[in-house]
């Protein structure tokens, strides 16, 4: 009995401690599972906001994003006929001049007495086509002084002649003959489209000047 006793004592005595130990086995397993979990969530500050960006060719639908919408981020879109409209043709002229580089007079006498002559030689014009478009057929004017001593417009149709390419460019001529007789020392006046037949980007850049001497 007494035997007995001395056992029961004994188990009684060593229950909380081992109560102690499950416990403390309990929370290292706790620990080792929790670990790794924490350790993949990434900390608050090393999180960034995606914000997804809306394309130009979506449907807008003018909301403003809340708590549990996603974000959008407007661009700028470039109507389509703001680009359409800087397409054509844009005829300029580069140089307007003799063909040759001294054109001799034809009659020195006729112009010591009456200030007129008559050319020997081409008068040359350059022109570029700087836009993306051809430009077709244009009409050319010359406006010189003629021997009646007015401002007279040569009008120069040549269909065919006077037409160029998009970025083309290209030197024409007008023959003596056409040109006629013209006052020395009065301004030549060269336009090319004097009739407005080409639709162009810029009509400012159509008209050139020279000085016959």
């Amino acid at each position: 009995m007494k035997i007995y006793q001395l056992a029961l004592l004994i188990s009684v005595a060593l229950l909380p401690s081992h109560d102690l130990l499950a416990e403390s086995a309990k929370i290292k397993m706790s620990d080792t599972v929790k670990a790794p979990v924490a350790a993949s969530v990434p900390a608050a500050e090393n999180l960034q906001l995606v914000v997804p960006v809306k394309q130009s060719g979506e449907a807008d639908s003018g909301a403003i994003a809340g708590p549990g919408t996603a974000a959008t981020v407007r661009l700028p879109v470039v109507p389509r006929d703001s680009v359409v409209s800087k397409l054509g043709a844009n005829l300029k002229i580069l140089s307007f001049s003799w063909g040759d580089e001294v054109c001799a007079r034809s009659c020195p006498e006729l112009t010591r007495t009456t200030g007129f002559d008559l050319p020997t030689c081409d008068l040359e014009f350059r022109v570029t086509n700087t836009g993306d478009v051809a430009s077709g057929n244009f009409s050319v004017t010359l406006l010189r002084t003629t021997i009646s001593g007015t401002d007279t417009p040569l009008q120069i149709n040549a269909s065919g002649i006077y037409t160029l390419a998009a970025h083309e460019t290209k030197t024409f001529k007008i023959s003596p003959g056409s040109l006629g007789v013209y006052k020395v020392g009065r301004l030549f006046t060269l336009k090319v489209d004097s009739l407005n037949e080409i639709a162009e980007t810029n009509e400012n850049d159509n008209s050139a000047t020279f000085l016959p001497q």
